[in-house]
């Protein structure tokens, strides 16, 4: 009894010490620069202020820790000091949200209405079209891998907007960015395992200067291979009339036709044209898979084998391709059966 007499009075003054201390150092917080920025969060706010030094506190309770809410919802405080706040604001839906800022062992601040989230205008970002970001088992044992680089040549910090969270699984999403003239290695998520493209949307001012390079590698045979490079597709890389050349009918590889859409692309017509004589051989219409998302994913179809969709081509070496539509991009992987070594055939 005594024990446990003495443990509450220690409670009590350690209590009643944050309460005084409480009483005499109340933050203030007077600008909020900038008091807006994109949904996808990343906006560096700078909080300026008095009485911004929190204590440190032994205690488990959030309240006993320093942060920033914006709408409920954690930023990442980078830097602080008794007159400044820096925090990075997080993902959040578009509209007006208050801002809550907790000092250690200080009162807490809320700012009504002090930062804005505004859905980001296309113009103000350049949409790069990542044709392969799933990565998983193959046809004969393969074991295939995409590897996305980014290097920034800018000054500034760069923070694209795209699916880098796994839709499939229930964990922290990261902010995504690249610092200034550093490389960083990106993983993307596919809508769905039937669409194995991406979106990744780049401010347009720096997308210039935005380095970017994709892979893919077979796993189980990398001794053999590094890997085939895949075209990272720029806005202005989509037409109406996407055409590939001397694509290979022989029965030793495996010819996939991948087609995707910009933005509302309902359908396409894919023809199979004989290169020497310029005539059509065959024919058909693709239906492009709609996604939920179109901001991070394209509209999507594919013919998995050509042999198989067109077997009037069996008796050509090679074939030319044209895929028409209002707005498309496409490409054919050829596979090697034995070494499945990835050849790809794309639009110049």
């Amino acid at each position: 009894m005594i024990r446990m007499f003495t443990m509450t009075r220690t409670l009590l003054a350690f209590l009643l010490a944050i309460s005084a201390v409480t009483a005499a150092a109340t933050p203030h917080v007077t600008v909020i620069e900038p008091s807006s920025g994109p949904t996808s969060g990343g906006t560096y706010v700078h909080l300026d202020g008095s009485d911004l030094t929190g204590f440190a506190l032994a205690c488990p309770s959030a309240e006993c820790a320093n942060y920033v809410q914006f709408g409920g919802v954690t930023g990442t405080i980078v830097a602080s000091d008794d007159n400044e706040i820096v925090a990075v604001a997080p993902p959040h839906a578009a509209g007006t949200v208050d801002v809550v800022v907790n000092v250690a062992g200080k009162s807490k601040v809320t700012i009504a209405g002090g930062f804005r989230y505004a859905d980001p205008d296309d113009s103000d970002y350049e949409r790069i079209l990542f044709p392969i970001v799933t990565s998983g088992a193959g046809a004969f044992g393969s074991l295939w891998h995409t590897d996305l680089t980014l290097h920034n040549a800018t000054d500034a910090t760069v923070f694209p907007s795209g699916p880098t969270c796994n839709p499939r699984i229930l964990a922290p999403c990261f902010i995504f960015h690249i610092d200034p003239h550093q490389t960083v290695q990106a993983t993307l998520f596919a809508d769905t395992p039937a669409n194995p493209g991406a979106i990744l949307r780049i401010p347009r001012k720096v997308s210039s200067s935005i380095d970017i390079q994709a892979r893919v590698e077979d796993l189980s045979r990398q001794a053999l291979t590094f890997g085939t490079s895949i075209p990272i597709v720029h806005e202005s890389d989509f037409r109406s009339v996407i055409r590939l050349h001397a694509v290979p009918t022989d029965v030793r590889f495996r010819d996939t036709l991948r087609v995707y859409g910009f933005t509302n692309t309902r359908g396409a017509t894919v023809r199979i044209v004989d290169e020497a004589t310029h005539t059509v051989i065959a024919s058909t219409s693709l239906d492009l898979i709609q996604p939920l998302d179109k901001t991070s994913y394209p509209p999507f179809a594919q013919i998995t084998s050509l042999r198989d969709t067109f077997p009037q081509i069996a008796s050509y070496e090679s074939v030319g391709l044209e895929v028409e539509s209002d707005l498309v991009w496409a490409f054919v992987s050829v596979t090697n059966n034995e070494t499945q070594h990835v050849t790809v055939i794309a639009p110049q």
